[in-house]
């Protein structure tokens, strides 16, 4: 695991000597932002938002999976604060578009809740990292609303820096590279702002992988044909697990960090299914679905998950113009309350980076791994999902915390790095 270094722009920027003056809104240095007031009693604020979240996820899950060939991770979450940041200092069409991709309600105290409630899904541990950069940048020369500032801030939406961006977009542009630790080859500096985020995770499992030699085994594509090797962990203990018949597809959900608060889940089609074909049917519904259906094994499960990295570098811009988000990138009246001129951001780019281990905070149970043979002994799971679960082919995969199952990376492992 690498050094417990955090790196907290946001909070840097934007908490240091700020505070809300928005009402029923109180900063926690501990527990995020936590809302007073009594807007919104008589809906689920947390499953309002999980609803409108899952199907943003979806919209992003789908469209990333083209230009990247099916093999990425991003974080939803940091595109969502993002968005929502520029959302709450725009009008006009740029409102009306950033609003349906994030189903925000209209009702401003109920869009508080929502931004008190994810300000919490990241709490401080040496258990695990995540470890996020997420500015809007903008150029000297524009004049920062100050009423919008201290209302993105105050609700750590994002962090607000100012650049030289028309005056030395070279220099610019390399400090960029320095701070989010992206190559940045495509990114538009002809406008006078951007907006540029970056996660790094690594974390401990709750109960760790064995610590072996390692097992180098075959990665098949969704055809069987092999296509490289990898090196798989194991274990074998209890896990929950679900089937999707619609999906077709076995899930398997893995504690991380202390008390399991974050959960791992991953996503391997059954023989008559392929990970391609579970993106284009994905939908909030399915997500629900997973996370409600999940149950413990009454036996151990043998266990195999490769040991990765993977580093995704995204032009969120071009994905959110698919999604017909565009006049937040080119009209002045849409930015107006952002800046004076008004603000007009020519890129977002998103970089994220996993690793996935061995190590846990509890040692892996000491059993051989071995198949499980005979009927005597029943999984108490459905019979689709056997007794094993073996990621050596395409993969989804997603990062949830525990106490709401927020989406706070997910994404696609279909290239190993191992040769045939």
């Amino acid at each position: 695991m690498r050094s417990l270094v955090l790196v907290l722009s946001i909070v840097t920027l934007c908490a240091s000597e700020k505070v809300s003056n928005t009402s029923g809104i109180a900063s926690h240095p501990n527990y995020g932002l936590v809302y007073f007031g009594t807007c919104g009693e008589d809906i689920d604020i947390t499953q309002e938002f999980r609803r409108s979240f899952y199907e943003f996820t979806v919209d992003l899950y789908q469209r990333i999976a083209v230009p990247t060939a099916g093999h990425f991770v991003f974080s939803p979450l940091s595109i969502w604060m993002s968005l929502a940041a520029l959302a709450e200092g725009s009008d006009g069409l740029a409102r009306q578009e950033l609003f349906k991709l994030l189903r925000l309600p209209e009702e401003r105290c109920i869009r508080q809740q929502f931004y008190a409630l994810i300000s919490r899904r990241e709490l401080l541990g040496d258990d695990v990292i995540l470890s996020r950069t997420r500015l809007f940048i903008y150029d000297e020369k524009l004049v920062i609303n100050k009423n919008w500032d201290n209302y993105v801030c105050s609700h750590w939406l994002v962090g607000i820096i100012k650049g030289t961006l028309r005056k030395n977009p070279k220099k610019a542009l390399q400090s960029m590279r320095d701070i989010f630790s992206a190559k940045l080859p495509n990114l538009d500096l002809n406008g006078n702002s951007v907006i540029l985020d970056a996660l790094d995770y690594d974390g401990l499992w709750t109960t760790a992988f064995l610590d072996s030699k390692p097992e180098i085994a075959p990665f098949y594509n969704d055809l069987g044909e092999k296509i490289g090797t990898v090196e798989m962990m194991r274990l074998k203990k209890r896990v929950r697990m679900s089937y999707n018949a619609e999906l077709k597809m076995k899930i398997l959900d893995l504690p991380v960090g202390q008390n399991g608060r974050y959960r791992f889940m991953f996503g391997v089609s059954t023989k008559d299914g392929t990970a391609g074909r579970s993106i284009k049917l994905g939908s909030s519904k399915y997500i629900f679905d997973i996370i409600q259906n999940r149950r413990l094994s009454k036996i151990p499960i043998d266990v195999a998950i490769p040991k990765f990295t993977l580093s995704s570098e995204i032009d969120i811009r071009s994905i959110l113009e698919e999604l017909k988000v565009k006049s937040v990138w080119t009209d002045p009246w849409g930015t107006k309350n952002i800046s004076e001129p008004a603000a007009l951001p020519s890129g977002f780019v998103q970089r994220v980076t996993i690793e996935l281990d061995r190590p846990g905070l509890k040692p892996c149970p000491h059993e051989v791994i071995a198949p499980t043979k005979g009927t005597d002994k029943e999984t108490g799971l459905e019979p689709e999902l056997g007794k094993e679960f073996i990621a050596n082919k395409p993969f989804l995969f997603a990062f949830f915390d525990t106490e709401t199952f927020t989406v706070l990376f997910a994404g696609v492992y279909s290239k190993p790095g191992g040769k045939i």
